[in-house]
């Protein structure tokens, strides 16, 4: 009999990752943690923002106005 894979194990994660350069001055990497779910990671380095996770948030205060519209774009067509 074959085992079954665990339903959640199929779920594949999201990734997103946004360039520095998209982000506003002085994003606070602790205020992008608080709003993800528990089950996701999120880092900053000089050259972007990754976030992983089930579930991903994107607050729009974070990005640069000129951004938002390409982020909406690629998070809503997957």
């Amino acid at each position: 009999m074959a085992n079954q894979p665990d339903s959640h194990s199929e779920i594949p994660d999201a990734m997103l990752e946004i360039p520095t350069d998209w982000l506003m001055p002085g994003l606070d990497l602790e205020a992008v943690r608080q709003v993800q779910r528990p089950d996701s990671t999120a880092t900053l380095t000089s050259e972007r923002l990754s976030l992983a996770g089930l579930e991903l948030v994107v607050e729009r205060r974070w990005l640069r106005e000129p951004y938002w519209r390409q982020i909406k774009q690629a998070i809503s067509r997957g």
